[in-house]
C-alpha cells in the first residue's frame, strides 16, 4: 500500500470520523451489465472535476446483477461505507458536469435530475402524478415536486433508506391506488421505489437544469438530443456550462443525436 493511503487511513480518516458521522460525503453508484461505453468513462472522469469542493467520495459499483437487486446491493453498500449521499448513475447516463452541486445545493433528500427514455418521441422520465404519464411542460432551471421518476441520476440523502422497509426496489410489484385498488403500471424498480418515499411521507424533488443525455449503446444514439434539451435549457444555463467544459479543458462527447420527428 501506497504510503499515502496508509497515512489517510491510520491518521487522517480517524479524525475525520470523530468529526462526522459519515466516512464519505458522497458515493457515486453505477449499476452496470458489465460493458461499459469509453465516452461514458471520460465523461465521469470530468463529472468527478466539478465535484463540489471539501468532498469525499468514491465510486461504488455492481455488474451484472437484476437492475433492482443491483440497486439495493448499492445502496445498502453506501449504508455501510457512512455515505452522506448516494448518487445513481447508471451506465449508459451522461449528466451534466454540475449536476451534484446543483443537486446537493438544494438541501433535498431526494433530487432527481431529468433523463429522457431511449426512443422517439423521446419521454422525460419524471411525474408530476404518478400513474398519469411523463410530466412534459416542467418549468425551466428550476425545482419543483414530483411524485416519481426515474433512477438513472438521482441523489439521496442515505438516511431516506432508514425511514423506508426493504426491498427498497422491486421489478414485479403492482401500484396500489389510496382507495385500494391494486393496479398495474407501466414502470420498473424506480418507481416501487418513489411508491415507498410517497407511502413514508418523504418528498421527491426534481431539478429541471439537470439534463442529462441517454445512450443508445447498441445503435450510438444520444437521447433525446441537443435541440430537445437545448429547449428546455436558458441561454444563461447553456452559457454556464459551456464555460464549465472550458475551464477543466473538457471536450463534449461526440455524439449522434436522436433526430426530432423520426
Amino acid at each position: 500500500m501506497p504510503e499515502k493511503d496508509k497515512t489517510y487511513k491510520t491518521e487522517i480518516l480517524p479524525v475525520l470520523n470523530k468529526q462526522s458521522r459519515y466516512n464519505f460525503g458522497l458515493v457515486i453508484a453505477i449499476p452496470t451489465r458489465g460493458m461499459v461505453d469509453i465516452r461514458f468513462m471520460l465523461h465521469m472522469h470530468d463529472v468527478a472535476m466539478c465535484l463540489p469542493t471539501g468532498l469525499t467520495w468514491k465510486y461504488i459499483t455492481c455488474r451484472g446483477e437484476r437492475v433492482d437487486i443491483a440497486r439495493q446491493l448499492l445502496a445498502e453498500q453506501a449504508l455501510k461505507d457512512k455515505a452522506r449521499y448516494i448518487l445513481f448513475v447508471d451506465d449508459d447516463t451522461f449528466i451534466p458536469l454540475d449536476a451534484v452541486a446543483t443537486m446537493m445545493s438544494t438541501g433535498k433528500d431526494v433530487v432527481t435530475g431529468i433523463v429522457w427514455t431511449k426512443r422517439t418521441p423521446s419521454e422525460p422520465c419524471i411525474y408530476k402524478e404518478a400513474g398519469l404519464g411523463p410530466y412534459y411542460d416542467f418549468p425551466k432551471d428550476s425545482l419543483f415536486e414530483v411524485e416519481a421518476a426515474g433512477c438513472a441520476c438521482v441523489l439521496i440523502k442515505t438516511e431516506v433508506f432508514k425511514k423506508i422497509k426493504k426491498p427498497w426496489f422491486r421489478l414485479d410489484w403492482k401500484r396500489k391506488e389510496p382507495t385500494g385498488t391494486i393496479t398495474a403500471m407501466q414502470g420498473g424498480e424506480d418507481l416501487y421505489f418513489y411508491q415507498k418515499l410517497q407511502n413514508a411521507g418523504i418528498k421527491v424533488y426534481c431539478h429541471s437544469s439537470v439534463l442529462c443525455d441517454h445512450l443508445d449503446i447498441k445503435t450510438g444514439i444520444f437521447y433525446p438530443g441537443s435541440e430537445i434539451v437545448e429547449k428546455y435549457l436558458s441561454k444563461e444555463k447553456l452559457d454556464e456550462l459551456k464555460k464549465i467544459y472550458r475551464k477543466i479543458g473538457a471536450k463534449v462527447v461526440k455524439r449522434k443525436d436522436a433526430k426530432v420527428g423520426n
